[in-house]
């Protein structure tokens, strides 16, 4: 969380560094963007509504691979326990990648 979210600041720039080896193939490619929160949210997990916080990240692809990675965080205020989470990636090189994804907690206690 300190690196996609510091309290007080609402905008973080962000960079990553992709490296794949797959076989014979190298891949690598730069990811440069930006973090950007949306404070004093709610999520419903099991019937209740859990204050959250909002983080936004898009980064811009380029090397080997090119293209976008949009994420969204719904990070729980009091645990930083991931309450949902969307991704949609969209990837082109070698070979192309796409997700487009959402996972959502069900519940905060455990089953066991």
């Amino acid at each position: 969380p300190d690196l996609i979210y510091r309290p007080k600041q609402t905008s973080n720039e962000l960079t990553c560094t992709l490296r794949l080896s797959v076989g014979p193939t190298e891949v690598h490619a730069s990811l440069a963007g930006t973090s950007r929160v949306t404070e004093d949210v709610s999520v419903p997990v099991d019937g209740h509504e859990v204050d959250a916080i909002l983080v936004n990240l898009r980064y811009s692809v380029s090397g080997d691979l090119s293209g976008s990675w949009h994420e969204r965080l719904w990070l729980a205020r009091d645990d930083w326990l991931p309450l949902r989470i969307q991704r949609d990636i969209d990837l082109h090189g070698p070979a192309v990648f796409t997700e487009q994804s959402e996972l959502q907690l069900e519940s905060r206690t455990p089953s066991r």
